[in-house]
Parts: C-alpha cells; sequence; structure tokens
C-alpha cells in the first residue's frame, strides 16, 4: 500500500513536471519568436536606409557629373547586398 502511494505521488510529480516544462518552452518559444520579429523589421528599416543613403549618394555623383570611374561604389553596394541577402525577400505575391 505504502509503496503503490509512493509510486502514485511520483507519478503525480512527474506529469506536473512535464506540463510545467511543457508551458515553460512554449513561453520561451513565443519569446524568442518576438524577439526575432522584431529583428526582422529592424533588418528590413536599416535595409531602407542603407538602400536610400546608396540612391543618394549616386544621385550627387550623377548630379555633379563624377565618372563611375572616379568613385567606383562597387564594394560598398556589395556590401549592403550582403546584408540584404541575411533577411529573405517576401515571396512576390502573383497580380491578378
Amino acid at each position: 500500500m505504502i509503496l503503490h502511494c509512493a509510486l502514485l505521488i511520483v507519478s503525480g510529480f512527474t506529469l506536473w513536471a512535464i506540463a510545467y516544462l511543457t508551458v515553460t518552452i512554449e513561453r520561451l518559444t513565443m519569446s524568442l519568436q518576438s524577439s526575432l520579429d522584431e529583428i526582422v523589421v529592424k533588418l528590413g528599416a536599416v535595409r531602407q536606409e542603407i538602400v536610400g543613403k546608396l540612391a543618394d549618394v549616386q544621385a550627387q555623383l550623377d548630379a555633379a557629373n563624377v565618372p563611375a570611374e572616379t568613385v567606383d561604389l562597387s564594394a560598398l553596394t556589395a556590401a549592403a547586398q550582403a546584408l540584404d541577402d541575411i533577411v529573405p525577400d517576401a515571396p512576390a505575391t502573383p497580380s491578378v
């Protein structure tokens, strides 16, 4: 009888522990996903800012008639593209 009660207590504790850990893991997963979503939003904003600045620099160079050979933006553009490649672009939605 004592062994039976001990087994029930251990089983109950084990089930409680499993339930508690499951809830904790779910909360951590939701928190992690929320953090990841925030990072993606921030990276998207940074991407827009970088692309805008590159376009501004190119427009200023073009307005000043600076030859492309004088100021080479290819390394800067490549670095910006590498950052852009970190977050995949949203799939294009087909127009109806």
